[in-house]
């Protein structure tokens, strides 16, 4: 790809690669960590569970709602999301999206190679925050997206061109909020006890246990929690449950027994009290629109 000096017209070539690769919303390709967006209908506020990425838009725009945290992402900027979280999401269609999960230890080399070993001295501006791409940046991600074009080469150059647009984030506005979150700040303890949190729906986990995962105590990390993700850790936990829960509903094979058992609810009552004040349904009611409407 011709690398063009408007940046209008390198965010067009990154939507035209997009729409040519995406199948619908989050689609996964065949680049490792790639996903792309195409979203061309306004709908109603989407539930979704966001891992560490970056998303890069090159048309449209998307409002996420996490916690008490609200912001909005427009074309041509970049979205760093550093905590595993369920989000609201409303698209402004139409959308289309470029998405890098994040790979922990490739961030944490190119962390201490920009940085010729030492922590960059950029802003932490927090674990969700967006910023404009220059035309670098958005000019790697096509040829990141192009990849698709060349499944043969993709396996060799893949590697490359992530880390080059993990580069060109970390030595940007948002690589302070990156390099960050690698390390032992407030946003590493806190995206450890989410990713913490992810992994355990099954059942309860205590503060003092979320804490020893975080590496700092129960009262830091409360406080560090409630202002990295607008909520607390067992807001959030519920949160995750609840969500997993509905997506175990929407596939038609659950019951509102079996879904709440498989999330850790004892109380099928609390179950529906909790499922209901989110959603704004019961369980089963929910489901059979869930079902209808897939």
């Amino acid at each position: 790809m011709i690398a063009r000096s408007d940046p209008a017209d390198a965010l067009d070539d990154l939507c035209a690669l997009v729409e040519r690769h995406a199948t619908g919303f989050g689609t996964p390709t065949g680049v490792a960590r790639q996903a792309l967006v195409s979203v061309d209908d306004n709908a109603a506020a989407l539930d979704v569970r966001y891992v560490p990425m970056v998303c890069f838009v090159a048309r449209g725009a998307k409002s996420l709602l996490a916690g008490d945290k609200a912001l909005s992402v427009h074309r041509g900027e970049v979205f760093v999301g550093l905590v595993d979280a369920p989000v609201s999401a409303v698209f402004d269609a139409p959308y289309r999206a470029a998405t890098l999960v994040l790979d922990e230890q490739i961030v944490a080399d190119l962390v201490l190679e920009a940085s010729g070993g030492h922590r960059p001295a950029l802003p932490d501006r927090g674990a969700f925050t967006t910023a404009v791409m220059d035309r670098r940046l958005v000019d790697a991600v096509s040829r990141w997206v192009e990849l698709n074009d060349e499944p043969d080469q993709a396996g060799v150059l893949a590697r490359r061109a992530e880390e080059e647009i993990l580069y060109r984030v970390l030595t940007g506005p948002l690589g302070g909020s990156l390099a960050a979150a690698m390390s032992s700040g407030k946003v590493a303890a806190v995206r450890r006890a989410a990713a913490h949190l992810a992994g355990n729906l099954a059942g309860p986990v205590s503060l003092a246990e979320l804490a020893a995962v975080a590496h700092c105590s129960p009262v830091t990390l409360g406080k560090h929690f409630r202002r990295v993700t607008g909520t607390s850790p067992m807001r959030f936990h519920k949160q995750l449950k609840l969500q997993r829960a509905r997506q175990l509903l929407a596939t038609g094979s659950h019951t509102a027994a079996s879904a709440a058992a498989a999330v850790g609810y004892v109380s099928a009552s609390q179950f529906n009290r909790d499922y209901h004040r989110r959603y704004g349904a019961p369980p089963l009611q929910h489901a059979r629109m869930l079902t209808t409407a897939g």
